[in-house]
């Protein structure tokens, strides 16, 4: 949100610049993440210390954010858009992705995926 919806440097450039519980990014598309998520060490209190933040700094935006924001014209990986169909159409089925993964990686594990 603080880079496509405010045009600004998004918290792990910024105030959480190497506190974000990971160390080392994952390799650039089409490599493989393989290597990389068996043998980085992830910093979970830092992750949710982040995410924290990342959740606070979403609200505040939306919470103070003119409703003709969401009409905004923005760049998207596809093109210019709405700003309200790049959350619709990208961010919100992205989201709902990861959480399918984690989902099915915790039952893979033998633990409750999702809470249904």
């Amino acid at each position: 949100m603080n880079g496509v919806g405010k045009s600004g440097a998004p918290l792990m450039a910024g105030p959480f610049a190497g506190k974000t519980g990971i160390p080392v990014m994952p390799p650039e598309f089409p490599a493989s993440w393989d290597n990389w998520a068996r043998t980085t060490k992830f910093d979970l209190e830092q992750m949710r210390a982040y995410a924290k933040a990342v959740f606070a700094a979403t609200e505040q935006y939306f919470a103070s954010a003119p409703e003709a924001e969401l009409d905004r014209e923005v760049e998207s990986p596809v093109g210019k858009m709405p700003y309200s169909m790049l959350m619709t159409s990208i961010f919100g089925p992205h989201v709902a992705n990861h959480c399918g993964e984690i989902a099915a990686c915790k039952g893979f594990q033998g633990a409750k995926g999702y809470p249904f």
